[in-house]
This record gives structure tokens, sequence and C-alpha cells, in this order.
């Protein structure tokens, strides 16, 4: 717009230099002298009408452009279901159970060989933080917890199971809400301090180290959540 504006300002000038020139040295002819001097008022009255021409066909092409907005619904899309994010938004519902994100380079909510959209799937559960998975075969949190060795994970006290309070050492009733201590999921005994105590990571249960170890070479899920785990992602558990 201000190559336009830049552009009609210098023509302008020309021409009137022009016409300033011309009168001064046809001032001998009536005629010409006539002719160049309504050409003199006249010619300022066009260039503004002109320029705001310009203006108003420019001011129509910029209401004509879309904005970009964060907030905006063709910017973001949210779904179920990764699979129905070309569907129109007002056909999507969201529970607080199960939810997506479809993020694309571009902004947009479309799909093309060319703008490939990464379509990310949020699950949460009542006993568990969030899980987050996607569809490009990144896994979930719990998956992630199968490679890591036993060895980097860090001690942690024994807690009531019911207000979350660190139990000590002899300590069987927690003394904040009464709860008994917790027992092993696989045999249900007491869980002493002079046993090797671990805890699952995926439901927060403890049991004995030997016990849980068995049961995990064998069947390879959590005894009380089912969730696929290995022996390696046992949390060590101190009762000192």
């Amino acid at each position: 717009m201000s190559k336009k504006n830049n552009s009609l300002t210098l023509l302008f000038i020309i021409i009137m230099v022009f016409l300033v020139g011309s009168f001064l040295f046809v001032s001998d002819y009536p005629g010409f002298s006539r002719f160049i001097e309504i050409g003199f008022f006249l010619f300022p009255v066009l260039y503004f009408v002109i320029k705001k021409i310009i203006a108003e066909v420019n001011k129509r092409k910029q209401k004509e452009l879309p904005e970009f907005s964060p907030s905006s619904e063709e910017n973001f899309a949210l779904a179920d279901d990764p699979e129905s994010i070309n569907e129109p938004r007002d056909q999507v519902s969201i529970d607080n159970s199960h939810s997506s994100i479809i993020i694309s380079p571009d902004h947009t909510a479309r799909s093309s060989p060319e703008r490939p959209l990464i379509a990310y799937s949020i699950e949460v559960t009542d006993n568990l933080p969030n899980k987050i998975s996607s569809k490009t075969g990144m896994g979930s949190i719990s998956d992630e917890l199968g490679k890591r060795p036993s060895q980097e994970q860090s001690p942690m006290n024994l807690f009531c199971p019911s207000c979350g309070d660190p139990l000590g050492k002899f300590e069987q009733v927690c003394t904040v809400c009464g709860s008994t201590r917790p027992v092993c999921v696989i045999c249900y005994g007491s869980l002493s301090s002079s046993e090797q105590i671990v805890r699952l990571p995926c439901c927060l249960h403890y049991g004995h180290k030997k016990h849980l170890e068995e049961h995990l070479t064998k069947s390879g899920t959590c005894p009380v959540c089912q969730e696929k785990i290995t022996i390696e992602v046992l949390i060590p558990v101190k009762t000192d």
C-alpha cells in the first residue's frame, strides 16, 4: 500500500511541476494558458479522489484476510478420537476421562501428505498420574518405565494407604487416620523391616520383593490392576 501511495504522490508532483512550467511558458497564448489553468486546479482534486479509492480497496483486502488467533477453533482441534480430526468441531464431544490433542505445523486441523498431523491421546485414570500416548508409536509412560533399571529408582518410605502419611519402622496403625499398616499384595503377610519391600509403580501397592518378582516373572502383569510391568520398575521401600 505504501509503494502505491509513494508512486502516486511522485506522479502528482511531476505533473504539477509540468503544469506550472507550462503555464509560465505559454502565458502569452490565452488558449493554452486557459487549458493549463484548468488542469492546474482540477488535477489535485483528481489526485485525492484516486488516493481515497486506493485506500478503500486496500482496507477491503485487509478485512478479507483471515487473522491467526491461538484460541481460534480453526487453528487447534480437540477430539475424543484422533482419527476424527477432519470432523467439524461441533460434531466432536469431549469427556473427562479421555481426550486427544491434534497439532499441525500450519496451525490448522486439516491433514494432507504435505502437512501431517500429530495426534496425542491423553487418558486420565483415578489411581495413576496422567498416562500420555500417541499415534506415532511413542507408547505410554508405563511402557517407558519398563525400560528403566531398578538401580535408577531411589528408595522411598512406607506410606499409609489411606492418608499417605509415612509409617515408622514398627508402626502398625497410622497415627493420623487410624488405618492399618499395608500388607503384601501376594501373600497378605505383614511388611516387616527385616524383609525387602517394594512398591508397584502402576497402582502404588506394596509387597515383598521376592513374591512380586516371582509373580511378574510368570505373568508379567500387576496382581492388582493388571498393568503390564517388569521386575526392573519395582520401587524399593525404606522401612526405617
